[in-house]
């Protein structure tokens, strides 16, 4: 989806775009707004400048430089720059990590995705010496992008001015999609949960959440509840959750967030991974997403 949308503002430049917003920054973070719930969101790098095609260990790569984005990474403190670079390796600019290159010729407009091959000790030996500028290696999957680059080297700085070349991240190791993918391209009308995780017109147009339901074992076994026991501290009434029943639900959950040792936001995390066949849980390290629930794991 935010490919999309930067597609739309590279085809209607404009001075009120985010993409241009983003130009003018060298750099930033694109979020594309889907629905009034539901955004996605890639870093974008410009000035991406092909230099040469290079072998190593992946085989043919590119090798590229772009604009450092704004922030600590553009510093003037060597120290500063190197650790800051040291300190993201895992979750920008890693190596095997999934990237996407819009390589737009006027009116004409190409996408190619690629894996990240240079390391991190390469990236970092590049912004030791350079503040403005990054430089990466990258494996393309379509070798058509090998003639564009060829085109492109040959062409003196005046005649690459009609031609814009950015680069998007998503923060995800492609090995950890990859098996994801490959079961799309054997079975694209076939995946489990799909109701969920593809989008529906009407999901995107009235901007409404999806309603997930029951995991099937309970459906399965009549007279099914949770007993949540275990997640209270000293002598507390027993307390039981029926994914069947709404009151039982709301009220469980209001417990769990008053007395038991899981403050509000775990609470409400438990009672919907307890409750539904599909959930998502995210939030950075530390906020308790696998503590809060392994007494009832085990």
């Amino acid at each position: 989806m935010a490919i999309q949308s930067i597609i739309a503002d590279l085809r209607k430049p404009s001075h009120e775009t985010l993409l241009q917003s983003i130009l003018d920054k060298k750099g930033g973070r694109y979020n594309a707004q889907i629905s009034r719930m539901d955004s996605t969101l890639v870093n974008l790098y410009t000035s991406v400048n092909p230099l040469r095609m290079a072998t190593d260990r992946h085989g043919i790569s590119i090798e590229l430089t772009m604009d450092t984005p704004p922030g600590t990474g553009r510093v003037k403190s060597t120290q500063k720059r190197t650790e800051y670079w040291h300190s993201i390796s895992r979750k920008r600019l890693m190596p095997g990590g999934l990237v996407g290159l819009l390589w737009q010729t006027n009116h004409d407009i190409q996408l190619f995705f690629g894996l990240i091959s240079s390391t991190t000790n390469d990236l970092i030996d590049w912004v030791k010496k350079n503040s403005e500028s990054l430089r990466l290696r990258i494996k393309f999957f379509d070798p058509a992008i090998n003639l564009n680059v060829m085109e492109w080297c040959q062409l003196e700085e005046r005649d690459r001015r009609g031609r814009k070349i950015l680069l998007l991240e998503a923060p995800v190791m492609y090995e950890s999609i990859r098996p994801f993918l490959q079961a799309l391209q054997r079975e694209p009308t076939s995946f489990p949960f799909s109701q969920y995780l593809a989008h529906s017109r009407g999901y995107q147009v009235h901007g409404q959440p999806i309603q997930v339901g029951r995991p099937r074992y309970t459906i399965s076994q009549p007279n099914f509840a949770w007993s949540l026991d275990c997640l209270f501290d000293g002598a507390h009434p027993p307390l039981h959750l029926d994914p069947a029943d709404p009151v039982s639900v709301e009220q469980s959950r209001s417990e769990l967030k008053v007395s038991s040792r899981l403050d509000s936001s775990q609470a409400d995390a438990m009672v919907d991974c307890l409750t539904k066949e599909f959930c998502l849980i995210q939030g950075p390290p530390g906020t308790g997403k696998v503590c809060s629930l392994r007494p009832l794991l085990d």
